[in-house]
């Protein structure tokens, strides 16, 4: 159990905070995940060197990820204190913006490492034949409402619509 989560349940109650239990819920899979992660690294003595430290600052990326959306809670519990000093989230999102550096070079290789296609992905980002750019395309060329240059609804709608607003804006332009 979180420590100090008996306080918040208590408090809860006392609390115009309706979601306290759905956060806490979270708070506590995040918690049990974390550790079943964490426990599975370090199992892996067989990674070579470089590829541990790389699957570790991903580890840590996620931590600093969770704490960052619980940050408000955190900090409303008193898990994490703030001196007063400035933003209080000013040093997380420091960490995360260094960790994201870090773990950037090797963001392909992480991606393909699970195995996923292009299809399921669904993303021009990192697509295996390099070619970015055309599948969007073609996705929004296939789209049903891209089927007309001009919506058919612009004529009965749209269209009238804006005459009124300009027969409006002459009729002010004229007082």
């Amino acid at each position: 159990m979180i420590p100090g989560a008996g306080w918040i349940i208590a408090k809860a109650g006392r609390d115009v905070d309706v979601s306290i239990n759905q956060r806490l819920a979270k708070a506590v899979t995040e918690a049990f995940v974390t550790t079943q992660v964490g426990e599975m690294i370090n199992n892996l003595a067989h990674l070579p060197w470089e590829d541990a430290k790389v699957v570790g600052s991903l580890y840590r990326l996620y931590l600093l990820a969770c704490a960052e959306s619980a940050l408000v809670d955190l900090l409303s519990v008193g898990l994490t204190r703030h001196t007063g000093a400035g933003d209080p989230t000013q040093d997380l999102r420091l960490a995360v913006k260094a960790l994201c550096i870090e773990v950037l070079p090797n963001a392909i290789g992480l991606i393909s490492a699970f195995g996923f296609s292009d299809w399921s992905l669904d993303s021009a980002l990192g697509v295996s034949d390099g070619r970015i750019y055309e599948a969007p395309w073609k996705r929004v060329q296939m789209e049903p409402m891209n089927k007309d240059e001009v919506t058919p609804a612009y004529g009965p709608y749209i269209r009238p619509m804006l005459q009124r607003g300009q027969a409006a804006a002459q009729q002010e332009m004229k007082l």
